[in-house]
């Protein structure tokens, strides 16, 4: 029930266009100020840019991205995946490139980046903020779609509603809707989304404009964490 609900609603936002008028490098510091301020902990955050470009591109695109001479290659009858890692700090950030080439050559190529970190501190900040200028100026084009994500750990000594107003209140979310998920044996309580000013990419859900999207959920041994995405959460919670 609970992966249903996410595909749903994946279904459902990756369906509206994206606004891209400003790649905004703030929500990372938003997000993280909403954990460090309600005393919970970071379970892991991530950045990740997809394009899609012209075939022609693929080797300029692999040559600009690729870290080190070592890359991984996965094939199937229909496309390639070269795949590219390079992780800093005894792996408390982790740079993460993935280069999908369909064999059918009249497709085009999909272009996946990704900076994930275990915690936050100033030299991360500086090296994800390094990063993502690179990405935007040198790789991406402003077609380029950014998605940004946060889970806690599961804590048992916080209250779910008083951060959710606690969010609320700091992002200054605006047509917020909710949508319960029922099932007894499903460890997902709800799923939060809305928009706030403080962002600039949104998706459009029935003329709402939407850029927050949050995920409540309590474990077998009553214990909560939060997943906050923007403009949606693309990975499963």
């Amino acid at each position: 029930m609970r992966k249903l609900l996410f595909l749903n609603l994946i279904v459902i936002l990756l369906s509206s266009p994206i606004t891209t008028a400003e790649i905004n490098t703030n929500d990372v510091e938003d997000m993280i100020d909403i954990v460090v301020n309600n005393d919970l902990e970071i379970d892991k955050w991530e950045v990740t840019v997809k394009e899609k470009v012209n075939m022609n591109k693929k080797q300029d695109i692999i040559k600009k991205i690729k870290i080190k001479d070592e890359y991984t290659m996965k094939e199937n009858e229909n496309s390639v995946l070269y795949t590219f890692e390079d992780s800093h700090n005894y792996s408390e950030s982790v740079e993460t490139y993935n280069v999908l080439v369909p064999k059918n050559k009249s497709d085009d190529i999909e272009i996946i980046a990704v900076f994930k970190g275990y915690t936050w501190n100033e030299e991360i900040k500086t090296n994800y903020t390094k990063w993502l200028r690179t990405m935007m100026n040198d790789v991406f084009t402003k077609s380029a779609r950014k998605y940004t994500c946060l889970t806690t750990e599961f804590s048992g000594i916080i209250n779910a509603d008083y951060v959710l107003n606690y969010i609320n209140e700091k992002l200054d979310i605006e047509y917020k809707q909710t949508q319960i998920d029922k099932n007894k044996n499903s460890t997902l309580d709800k799923v939060i989304y809305g928009y706030t000013p403080l962002w600039s990419q949104e998706v459009s859900i029935m003329d709402d404009p939407t850029n927050v999207q949050i995920a409540v959920i309590t474990n077998e041994m009553g214990l909560t964490k939060f997943s906050i995405g923007t403009p949606i959460l693309i990975n499963e919670y």
